[in-house]
């Protein structure tokens, strides 16, 4: 699951570090996103969204959030 959710993650880039970062810049987060994802089985979309977005937001800061999209990467990694 972590190499499907990595490509999601980096495509979507949501802080804009490709090409510059590493490919694993996103680890850390992808790491939380899947373990809540299986730590809690019922969640939403709505409900993961809300969480990628304060992930990143705790990793980054709201004012290098540059995309606005969660639900969609969300509804990406609950079809993996």
């Amino acid at each position: 699951m972590y190499k499907k959710a990595e490509k999601i993650i980096n495509d979507w880039d949501p802080v804009d570090l490709f090409p510059l970062a590493p490919k694993d810049e996103y680890s850390q987060e992808i790491n939380k996103i899947i373990s809540i994802v299986k730590e809690n089985p019922n969640i939403d979309i709505s409900g993961l969204a809300k969480v990628i977005r304060k992930i990143f937001i705790d990793s980054f800061g709201e004012n290098l959030l540059f995309k606005n999209n969660e639900e969609e990467i969300a509804k990406k990694i609950l079809a993996l």
